[in-house]
């Protein structure tokens, strides 16, 4: 299950030493997103968050090693040329650099992110992401839906 502390197990044994995983959040539910952290907190000791590139969604990094932030510089220099394109399929002009800054410039804290000890985790047997139609069609319906912004 995506997002699982039963799928960061399985992460942990396939990453090489320094390896970080990188993973999309779409958006959401609000709730969904906490646990997703919470999963991701309980799973790596190193955890970190950024805001979508071009509005919703979160990208988490994650590893067992220190994320150390390279400098816009370095950052760009270690781009491999596919990656490079992926960043500027969408950027008109594509600028490289603007683009770059951008993405430092979104980071998430996670000392202040809205979670506590009794914020849910996902796992296989709490899949707290599973069936979120019915649950936003009723969440909605009693105007209680919170999106993840």
């Amino acid at each position: 299950l995506l997002y699982s502390r039963d799928f960061y197990e399985e992460i942990k044994k396939h990453l090489q030493e320094g390896g970080i995983l990188q993973e999309w959040f779409p958006g959401g539910e609000a709730r969904i997103l906490r646990g997703l952290v919470r999963s991701l907190k309980d799973s790596f000791p190193y955890v970190r968050l950024y805001k979508g590139l071009h509005g919703p969604g979160f990208h988490c990094l994650a590893s067992m090693q220190p994320l150390e932030e390279p400098s816009l510089e370095e950052f760009i220099s270690r781009l491999p040329p596919g990656a490079r394109e992926d960043l500027l399929e969408w950027e008109n002009p594509p600028d490289l650099r603007r683009v770059a800054a951008k993405i430092f410039s979104l980071p998430v804290s996670l000392e202040g992110f809205p979670m506590n000890r009794d914020t849910i985790y996902i796992s296989d047997d709490h899949p707290l992401n599973e069936y979120y139609i019915l649950r936003r069609i009723l969440a909605r319906w009693r105007g209680k839906y919170i999106i993840a912004k």
